[in-house]
């Protein structure tokens, strides 16, 4: 059944481009117990139709330990907001197609290697459309 789920959890297509078209989002975490909104600067982009997200500090970036503690999001991009969920992606297969498709949109960035050491691959979170509650 979670696959089922997993296949319906996307972003429609026009949000999908208005999450992963600027080079640049912000994603908003909350603490688990607190009510303090963290915004932190991040790369996204969008592969197999679905939206990622990695931690360039690896899995000392608090933001990314937000995500995991809470696994609601959203990400700013521009003037819009996008709540969603935050999913680890374990399937290598998956990692290395993201990994590709930020090497393809951040190609010419020089912090680029530095989304792509072994230490940062497991960060890779998938955000989904955040389900009703």
């Amino acid at each position: 059944m979670e696959t089922t789920r997993a296949t319906l959890a996307r972003f429609e297509d026009a949000t999908y481009r208005r999450l992963v078209g600027p080079g640049e989002v912000e994603i908003e975490t909350v603490r688990p117990g607190s009510a303090e909104v963290r915004r932190t600067i991040i790369w996204i982009v969008g592969c197999l139709g679905r939206v990622y997200v990695r931690s360039v500090r690896g899995p000392r970036g608090v933001w990314y330990q937000e995500a995991l503690e809470g696994r609601r999001v959203a990400i700013r991009a521009g003037e819009a907001r996008f709540t969603g969920e935050a999913v680890p992606v374990t399937d290598p297969s998956v990692i290395t197609a993201v990994s590709r498709a930020f090497m393809s949109k951040y190609g010419g960035d020089d912090s680029l290697p530095l989304m792509l050491r072994p230490e940062t691959l497991p960060t890779t979170l998938e955000v989904r459309p955040a389900p009703e509650r």
